[in-house]
């Protein structure tokens, strides 16, 4: 709960200082945040857009909400496979052609010696604009996958609708209190159709699928996700 709480505060912060560098055209930000979230735009159409309505001094502040928002809600878990290591600053345990000695120190300067902030986007791999006459990627949104969206996916969704209307935040029930609405909704739809139409045979479909996907369906729904994150130099959940 600590760790949600600090992850809150850090977007919430990051929110602040993005509204304040862009002013009055933030709501511009957010229609843009939105098509990425909806894959109707690229990573890199997003950041010129972003760079557009940003001073040259303020870019990093469009990274670091960014950061913040993928972090909150779980969707960055580490840097993709193939990646390059990331590079560590320190200097060398010991020098070449010296013996290595026993050298008492803190356990604090241990720590500090060891371990370095580092950017966890720096080793994200570069977008790369697909190929003229390459293979079409077919986008699959919850209609074609008949799968619901993961929970991180609903939350950014829902984040930025109320960063649109104004608000600065949304909390965990509201998250789950939509993903059990959707829920039901479906169950409602299911319940008041005639048993033998066609829209209720494709709804058996759809809610046999939606709560109790073959292995198949969700390893291929697993892998559909993950190239799209790789285009992105990201990992999802």
């Amino acid at each position: 709960m600590d760790a949600m709480a600090a992850h809150a505060s850090e977007l919430e912060i990051a929110k602040k200082n993005l509204t304040d560098a862009i002013g009055d055209n933030v709501k511009h930000y957010w229609a843009n945040l939105k098509l990425w979230f909806k894959q109707k735009i690229s990573k890199e159409e997003f950041d010129i857009e972003a760079r557009r309505l940003l001073a040259q001094e303020n870019v990093h502040i469009h990274n670091d909400f960014l950061l913040a928002i993928l972090t909150r809600c779980q969707i960055i878990v580490s840097t993709p496979e193939g990646a390059g290591p990331l590079q560590w600053q320190g200097g060398s345990a010991s020098k070449p052609g010296k013996p290595k000695g026993k050298k008492k120190c803190s356990s604090r300067q241990k720590f500090d010696h060891r371990f370095q902030p580092q950017n966890p986007l720096s080793a994200a791999q570069p977008f790369s604009p697909r190929e003229v006459g390459g293979e079409e990627e077919e986008l699959r949104l919850s209609a074609h996958t008949l799968l619901l969206p993961t929970r991180g996916q609903l939350e950014a969704r829902m984040m930025v609708t109320a960063f649109e209307l104004g608000l600065d935040n949304i909390t965990e029930d509201a998250v789950s209190s939509m993903t059990h609405a959707v829920e039901f909704l479906m169950q409602v739809h299911h319940g008041v159709m005639p048993s033998h139409t066609m829209y209720a045979l494709n709804m058996e479909r759809i809610l046999s699928r939606l709560w109790h996907p073959s292995h198949e369906e969700l390893e291929q729904d697993h892998v559909h996700r993950q190239r799209l994150a790789a285009k992105e130099g990201l990992l999802v959940c």
